[in-house]
C-alpha cells in the first residue's frame, strides 16, 4: 500500500530519529556505491554544476545583504521549525511582541534582531518565542524543569543574608548580601 503524499512530511517529522538512524545505516552500509553514484552524476552534468555554481556565487555577491538574510530567515523557519514568516509574526503578536518568560520587548543584544523560537528537541513542538537571555538559560538547563528548579532554590538560599546556625542574621560584617545578589534591571 502507497503511503499519501501529503502525510509523508508529518510522518518523517514524527519519525525523524527513526529516519535518521536508517538514513545513517543506509548510508555506511552503501559507502561506495554512494560515492560512485555521485562521481558518476558529477562527469554527467559537470556544465550545469558549473553554471549553477557560478550562478549562486554571483546571486550571493549581487543580492542585497538584507534580502539575502530575510531568504536565509524565511528558509530557516520553514525547514527547521515548519514556520512561515506569518506563523513567527503571529506568534509574536500572542506574546504581545514581548519574550514568552520575561516579557522583555529586546530579543537581546545587537547581532540578536529576532526573538529565539523555543522548541521541544522531542516532539518539534514549537513552544514559544524567547529572547536571547531566557533562551539561553534554557539551552544550559537543557530543558531540565529538575535542574531549573535547583537553581531557583540555589539563588534563593544565596538571597538570604548570612545566618548563624540560631537563625538570627550576623551584624557588623558590614555587606548586604542580598544586594549583592541581586539581578540588575
Amino acid at each position: 500500500m502507497a503511503t499519501v503524499p501529503s502525510r509523508l512530511p508529518q510522518a518523517k517529522k514524527r519519525n525523524r530519529e527513526r529516519e535518521r538512524a536508517r538514513a545513517k545505516e543506509y548510508s555506511q552500509a552503501n559507502k561506495e556505491r554512494i560515492k560512485a553514484r555521485v562521481i558518476a552524476y558529477r562527469e554527467r552534468n559537470r556544465d550545469y554544476i558549473r553554471v549553477r555554481d557560478w550562478f549562486r556565487r554571483e546571486f550571493n555577491r549581487v543580492m542585497k545583504p538584507e534580502l539575502r538574510e530575510q531568504s536565509y530567515r524565511k528558509h530557516h523557519l520553514k525547514r527547521n521549525y515548519g514556520l512561515t514568516e506569518d506563523d513567527y509574526t503571529g506568534l509574536l503578536l500572542k506574546q504581545d511582541g514581548a519574550c514568552a518568560i520575561c516579557r522583555t520587548k529586546k530579543p537581546g543584544n545587537k547581532r540578536c534582531k529576532y526573538f529565539f523560537v523555543d522548541h521541544c528537541h522531542d516532539s518539534g513542538k514549537v513552544r514559544g518565542l524567547l529572547c536571547y537571555e531566557c533562551n539561553s538559560a534554557l539551552g544550559f538547563a537543557q530543558d531540565s524543569t529538575v535542574r531549573l528548579g535547583a537553581m531557583i532554590e540555589y539563588l534563593h538560599k544565596a538571597q538570604d543574608p548570612l545566618a548563624t546556625p540560631s537563625g538570627s542574621a550576623e551584624t557588623g560584617s558590614g555587606t548586604d548580601t542580598t544586594s549583592q545578589c541581586r539581578r540588575r534591571v
